[in-house]
């Protein structure tokens, strides 16, 4: 069935409906919610996702993107908070949900919770990551970037980046740095 789906790149919504319902019915999950999401029907495809695992987590955010349905989005974050299965899956794919609905506000949330759990864990580079990104996404939309934002990766770039001004011999550099961070520090 995949050779045949393969070759056939121009499948009606028929043909699609019968190869989702080959792969549900083969129990391979995640390929049945890619057909299903191709005929339409956003909803079994979600739950099809669900079903397949936090593998295939991404697929279905790319795919909550594309239905752009606020119940969808809902069962889709209420499944990543853990409501469906008793089990909280990371916060990173709330965070995606947000960002490819465009809705930058709850994302900025989100990416500063994640900040803080990498902060804590000492993960400083993954912190780092969800900061800058989120930054980069609010400007290039033109949107302003919150001042906690703006603020909490300042500090934490200027952490990351001290070692190399000391390798590089601008001490003075770096002791600004080094106190930018310190009177920051809580």
């Amino acid at each position: 069935m995949e050779i045949y789906v393969d070759n056939c790149h121009d499948l009606g919504e028929e043909d699609r409906l019968k190869v989702a319902q080959y792969f549900e019915g083969r129990g391979i999950c995640h390929e049945a919610a890619k057909h299903y999401e191709l005929t339409g029907n956003f909803i079994k495809s979600l739950s099809l996702y669900k079903k397949a695992g936090e593998d295939y987590l991404d697929a279905c955010v790319e795919m909550i993107g594309r239905a752009k349905s606020d119940s969808l989005t809902l069962s889709l974050l209420a499944y990543i908070m853990g409501e469906d299965d008793g089990i909280p899956k990371d916060p990173h794919y709330a965070y995606k949900v947000y960002r490819v609905l465009e809705k930058y506000s709850e994302a900025s949330k989100i990416a500063l919770t994640i900040w803080s759990q990498e902060m804590e864990r000492g993960n400083y580079q993954q912190a780092h990551y969800y900061l800058f990104d989120i930054q980069r996404d609010l400007t290039s939309f033109n949107l302003q970037v919150p001042y906690e934002i703006h603020q909490k990766l300042m500090i934490l770039h200027s952490y990351m980046i001290v070692k190399r001004v000391i390798r590089l011999g601008f001490l003075e550099e770096a002791v600004m740095l080094l106190n930018r961070v310190c009177k920051n520090i809580s």
